[in-house]
């Protein structure tokens, strides 16, 4: 997913990037740099403010168990 920086941020203000969590596990990255590991008992919540460009590509890669089982995230994807 592709998203631009949020405008009107204040010098003290942070951008946190968070995700409920991925069935088996999945692998978060923000511009092509890895994040964050999450798996569906640990989601995260990242300060990703200075890795913000002005135009910015989130990808969440998520593996599956098995070919007979679902995979996929188990909630949402936010920032705050």
């Amino acid at each position: 997913r592709y998203f631009n920086r949020p405008t009107g941020l204040e010098a003290h203000e942070r951008v946190w990037l968070c995700c409920e969590g991925a069935r088996e596990r999945g692998e978060i990255s923000l511009n092509g740099q890895s994040l964050a590991s999450i798996t569906t008992e640990r989601g995260a919540e990242i300060d990703i403010t200075e890795l913000l460009a002005l135009r910015n590509e989130l990808a969440i890669e998520v593996s599956s168990a098995g070919a007979n089982l679902p995979g996929g995230l188990t909630g949402e994807v936010w920032l705050e």
